[in-house]
């Protein structure tokens, strides 16, 4: 693959990574690539608490897909900077803000967790909706 190529897909697929649910500290990422990912802490986080769906039945066994949509909140450090571009944007929404994130969530039995399952989540987070794409790589 020729370095060209590379960053064009890096421009379409941005990151992908393992949320798994931790019985005392909740969902927590176990996996991200590339290391160097450009997602914010503050969009992380927001990713990371979609990672697993609502009311699941701890008894059952099933996987699921779905794709939640995740604004780019960027660099929180300057918020003096952060309101004056906010100022500056216009009404009409950009793709460029929100990342597209498509999750395969799962649980299983395991008898090493206090509560009897686990529940993991594998994320492909993109800038643009590629369902077609995102939903077979992830079966």
């Amino acid at each position: 693959m020729s370095s060209g190529s590379g960053r064009t897909t890096s421009e379409w697929v941005s990151t992908l990574l393992v949320v798994k649910f931790h019985e005392t500290l909740g969902q927590q990422v176990v996996s991200i690539y590339p290391p160097d990912h450009n997602l914010s802490n503050s969009t992380l986080n927001d990713i990371k608490m979609l990672a697993m769906p609502d009311c699941i039945q701890s008894g059952c066994l099933f996987s699921q897909k779905y794709m939640v949509r995740v604004r780019d909140k960027g660099d929180k450090s300057d918020i003096n900077n952060t309101n004056e571009n906010n100022k500056n944007k216009s009404e009409n929404q950009n793709n460029d803000e929100f990342y597209n994130c498509y999750v395969a969530f799962q649980q299983r039995k395991d008898s090493s967790c206090q509560r009897g399952h686990m529940q993991q989540s594998l994320i492909l987070v993109c800038k643009y909706p590629l369902i077609t794409l995102a939903y077979p790589l992830l079966s």
